[in-house]
């Protein structure tokens, strides 16, 4: 690997190393906060059925981002 920018080592202590370590910790976060959502059963199916898919909600947000932020 090349050099590590400054602000990843100031940012995460260790480099490559801890960033890598972030985001391992990250995704395990994120896979245990949807088993136990998962497990809630109806109510979660019926907050994802009215929210729609995830597709969805990044076509919106590309939408905002572009006619709001950048209008030109």
């Amino acid at each position: 690997m090349g050099t590590i920018p400054y602000h990843l080592k100031h940012n995460f202590g260790h480099g490559e190393k801890g960033l890598a370590n972030l985001l391992a910790v990250i995704n395990l976060l994120a896979f245990a906060f949807h088993s136990v959502l998962d497990s809630l059963g109806d109510p979660w199916r019926q907050v994802r059925a009215e929210l729609g898919t995830r597709r969805a909600f990044f076509e919106h947000l590309r939408v905002v981002v572009r006619v709001i932020l950048f209008p030109h």
